[in-house]
């Protein structure tokens, strides 16, 4: 939320939660390529004397099991993103009636007929116009990542962990000699030949999948811009707060 100087203090956690989010993807992202390097390196390149070329032979990357700290991590940026939307309609049915309102959360509908039941309900407190913005993100306008975060949530409270797996289509880069300063992100294999040649390998970017197929990070950072945009559109209803970054 860097974008804007001043946070209404209603929307601090709200904003709070979000960077919390964003925190998280960025561990994610670092996990997945410390994930990828280890997989790769229990795996030994041999020379392809038909590509001049050393390759390496993996199996189907659906054989990668991700480890299950990464499973609960994807699943703490959904609970975070979910968590921003309802803390944003608490907070707003608060400010307008003046006091708690309980029972408030951000609907998430199939249909314009399931939204029209629900927001009296779960949307109390909050004015006409405000209504009308939640309900501008719906799957029935077109909101899919926001059908898709709410199912995720609800998953990975009330079910299971989400599937992942790792390397949908693997990209190589092999290299020989590299300065040991320049090795990030690399595997290194030492002496793979009868003449001592070091062999790097590294994939252009490593891929985790959820269980419909979805690139993990892709899709959390579409979820997280969505949730950022919606944030944003109720900053103004709120008095400022002190200054905040």
């Amino acid at each position: 939320m860097s974008d804007y100087v001043k946070i209404p203090d209603q929307l601090k956690d709200a904003v709070a939660r979000l960077d919390w989010a964003d925190r998280l993807t960025s561990q994610l992202r670092s996990f997945i390529r410390e994930y990828e390097k280890r997989e790769i390196a229990r795996f030994v390149p041999t020379f392809d004397d038909k590509l001049g070329t050393y390759k390496l032979d993996l199996p189907d990357p659906t054989t990668f099991p991700p480890p299950r700290d990464m499973k609960i991590l994807i699943g703490d940026v959904v609970g975070s993103l979910r968590k921003v939307l309802d803390y944003v309609v608490f907070e707003l049915a608060q400010y307008n009636v003046g006091k708690e309102v309980h029972g408030t959360q951000f609907v998430v509908a199939k249909s314009a007929g399931e939204f029209n039941r629900r927001k009296a309900k779960e949307l109390k407190g909050l004015k006409e116009h405000q209504i009308r913005i939640v309900e501008e993100y719906q799957p029935h306008n077109g909101g899919e990542w926001l059908d898709l975060l709410n199912e995720m949530s609800n998953r990975d409270k009330h079910r299971a962990l989400h599937a992942a797996f790792n390397f949908d289509h693997f990209e190589v880069i092999f290299d020989a000699n590299v300065d040991s300063d320049e090795l990030d992100h690399w595997v290194l294999f030492e002496n793979v030949d009868d003449e001592g040649v070091d062999v790097c390998i590294r994939s252009v970017e490593p891929v985790v999948r959820l269980a419909d197929g979805r690139p993990a990070l892709e899709t959390l950072e579409v979820m997280h811009e969505g949730v950022r945009q919606i944030l944003i559109r109720f900053l103004g209803e709120f008095e400022s707060g002190d200054a905040d970054s």
